[in-house]
Formats: C-alpha cells, sequence, structure tokens
C-alpha cells in the first residue's frame, strides 16, 4: 500500500481538523477578545501547526520495513521467523501487515487515520501528534461552547443583538454546535490513544509482544519469560528514540541475561506446539454462502466472531478450533512432503459436513522455510517439552550472540 493523505482515513482526519479549526476561528474572529485570549489562540495555532506536522511525518515517513535482502548472515535464520508472504525472514521484534504487504519493524498496529502502520521509523511523530491533538480539541470545542453561551439570545432577542453588535444566525449555530461536538468527541478518543502509546513508550513493548510473552508463560508459568526489551522507563525513552531517529528498529539494546531473539524463538516454540493440534482435512461439497447449502441449521449456527472460509471440493484444510458445526481453519497445500499454508493466506469457519478427514503423515512447515524438518519430533511434542526447548533455544542463543 503507497504511503499517501490520498486514502479516505487521512482525508477524514483532515476534515475533521478543517471543521474543528474552522469554527473555532470564526469564533475568534466575531467576538472581541481579551489579551488572555488572543495568546491562548496563539498558542493554539502553533498547536494545530504541530498537529499537521506530525501527521503528515507519521504519513510520508512510514513505520520502517524490513529490507527483502535481511539478514546479511545466514547462520541465524534457525532462530528467526520466515515470512511466506514477503519471501524473507523477519527481524527481530518486526511482524507483517496485511494492509502494506510488508514486513513492519516494531509493529504497533495499522493505524487507517494515516493510512499507514505505526512502527519503529514513525513512531515519535506519531506519538507527538496523538498527544497534540487532545488539548488543541479541548480548547476548540470549549471556544466554541462558550460563543454559544454568549449569543445564544441574540438569535430570539434584538436587544441582545444591538447589545452585542452581532446576531446569531440558525446556520452558525449548528455550525459551532458541530465543531464543538467534534472537538469533545475527538479530544475523548484520542486521549484514550495517547495514553496507550504512552505506556508503550515507557515499557517499550507492543501489544503483540505482550500477546507472545503472555503465551509463553502460560506455556510453563513455572519458568516465566522475560522481556528483552524493558531496560527502565527511562532507558526506554532513550532506546526508543535513538531507534527511531536513526531508522534501525532491529538491533536493540536488551536486559542482561537476554538476547535479541528471544521473542522470535518463543513464537518458533508455540508455531511448534500450535502444529501439534492441526487437524488435516479434504473438502468433499462447497460450502455455499455462510453454509446455506448444508440446511438453515446450519446457516444460523454460524460463528459471527470471525469471517467465513469458501472451500471447495478437493481443498485441503488444517483446522484447530470447532464450534457447533463449523470448523476454523485454512488452506493448505501438500507439496514436496510437507503440508504447507496458502498464501494470501485463506482462514475461516466453515460447515463440518462439507469436509472429510484425510489420512496423511506429512509434516506441517510451521516455519515456513523447511528448516523444521531437521527437527523430527513434530508429531510427539507436548507443551511442558515445547516450553524446554524454547528455554534450551534461547540460551544457546545467548551463548551465540
Amino acid at each position: 500500500m503507497a504511503q499517501t493523505v490520498w486514502n479516505w482515513g487521512p482525508l477524514v482526519a483532515l476534515g475533521l481538523i478543517f471543521l474543528i479549526g474552522s469554527a473555532t476561528i470564526y469564533a475568534q474572529l466575531h467576538e472581541n477578545t481579551s489579551t488572555t485570549q488572543d495568546s491562548m489562540f496563539v498558542i493554539w495555532v502553533a498547536n494545530v501547526v504541530c498537529v499537521l506536522y506530525s501527521f503528515f511525518k507519521s504519513i510520508y515517513i512510514g513505520p520502517g520495513f524490513v529490507p527483502k535482502d535481511w539478514p546479511k548472515n545466514k547462520g541465524l535464520v534457525h532462530k528467526l521467523v520466515y515470512c511466506p508472504a514477503c519471501e524473507t525472514y523477519k527481524a527481530p521484534r518486526s511482524h507483517h501487515c496485511r494492509q502494506c504487504g510488508r514486513c513492519v519493524k516494531v509493529l504497533d498496529h495499522h493505524c487507517p487515520w494515516i493510512n499507514s502502520c505505526v512502527g519503529n521509523d514513525n513512531k515519535l511523530y506519531f506519538f507527538v501528534f496523538v498527544c497534540t491533538v487532545p488539548p488543541g480539541c479541548i480548547y476548540s470545542g470549549a471556544r466554541c461552547i462558550l460563543f454559544l453561551i454568549k449569543y445564544y439570545a441574540t438569535m430570539f432577542s434584538m436587544t441582545h443583538a444591538r447589545y452585542h453588535r452581532y446576531r446569531l444566525q440558525p446556520g452558525i449555530f449548528v455550525f459551532q454546535l458541530t465543531g464543538a461536538a467534534a472537538g469533545i468527541g475527538v479530544a475523548l478518543a484520542v486521549s484514550l490513544l495517547a495514553y496507550v502509546q504512552i505506556r508503550s513508550i515507557l515499557s517499550n513493548s507492543t501489544d503483540i509482544e505482550k500477546w507472545i510473552v503472555e503465551r509463553a508463560n502460560s506455556m510453563n508459568p513455572s519458568k516465566p519469560m522475560l522481556f528483552p526489551y524493558n531496560l527502565g522507563w527511562r532507558k526506554n525513552i532513550k532506546e526508543i528514540i535513538k531507534q527511531s531517529m536513526r531508522r534501525d528498529g532491529i538491533n536493540w539494546r536488551v536486559m542482561k541475561g537476554c538476547s535479541n531473539y528471544d521473542l522470535s524463538i518463543a513464537v518458533l516454540a508455540q508455531r511448534r506446539t500450535h502444529a501439534e493440534y492441526r487437524h488435516t482435512l479434504r473438502i468433499t461439497r462447497r460450502s455455499g454462502c455462510w453454509g446455506s447449502s448444508l440446511g438453515i441449521k446450519t446457516c444460523i449456527s454460524r460463528p459471527w466472531t470471525e469471517g467465513t472460509l469458501t472451500v471447495y471440493p478437493g481443498d485441503i484444510v488444517q483446522v484447530w478450533r470447532q464450534k457447533g458445526r463449523w470448523l476454523f481453519g485454512e488452506k493448505v497445500l501438500l507439496e514436496k512432503d510437507l503440508i504447507r499454508t496458502v498464501f494470501p493466506l485463506q482462514r475461516g469457519w466453515f460447515p463440518e459436513d462439507c469436509s472429510e478427514k484425510m489420512e496423511t503423515h506429512l509434516p506441517y512447515d510451521y516455519r515456513g522455510d523447511g528448516l523444521f524438518l531437521e527437527v523430527n519430533s513434530i508429531k510427539v511434542i507436548k507443551t511442558e517439552e515445547a516450553q524446554t526447548m524454547v528455554t534450551e533455544e534461547v540460551n544457546s542463543s545467548k551463548k551465540d550472540v
């Protein structure tokens, strides 16, 4: 996806900025103001300039993508997660974004309002953006409300209109009320986002990384995994500023006793364990739209939490969840004596009645690059054993580093 402002998200954001800003400027120009009010208005204008600057910087600098030829040292690939969509390895802390179509360095989330991901390179600009929007919107909302309170009576009384030398028209009343409501609403919404970003910077972590650590700890609660990048809030702020300004996002400082590959190794261990619970099925009949071809009971019992997967006779799928008459899985291919996921990813719910169990002893390529074939214990790994393996791999990686 191209990094451009010409998309519905940035255009809506700019439209809100224009609406709120226009209402504020109108109130300032049509009211006799004091020196203090004029000074506050100048500060507000500076705030708006900062908002627009950080907004466009967040869009056009971009989140920072993992280079296609990374890593240079091919001896590290056994510690890295392979991305079949990009056909390369993911750098530590990077994740693939389906909307951008690339692996993003330190992916936080994909933000539709900037038509791009929030990642290592634009994190500081995005942080400035979400921190400057709330105070500006609060000022605008308050300014418009005070303007309406002062001139509301002039809509119905000529005496008040002559006294204030201004008469509020119904159209201007609606305009100012809309500006005030938009300002307060945006301030509340973006304040929550700013709070999330502040927590992320202080802990030097993202929600994705927290989820990885939580899953690793659930696999072995007796040996909790340390998050390697949390150096304390002061050092975290310095490290994030340094990484963002240098446009690096790959070579991070870590806690003593940890390595830069701990999260990648943990993800590989979780995939290895997950592969044990996947069942291979062959599709025998078309599912139809929402399972309509299999009867009304199947259709109305469809889970609504996630999308459906349209399957056709002959398709091969692997499933790992079931809810009533429906199974959740993804399409796979049988190739080179192994099972691989189909890309672009095709995943979702489909009716159980349109499939049959398929007898196969081929292993699932949970890595995506085939290197897992060097470890033949995939079929017998248990949860605790998988955690033991990831601990051993983490320890070996520390020695290598």
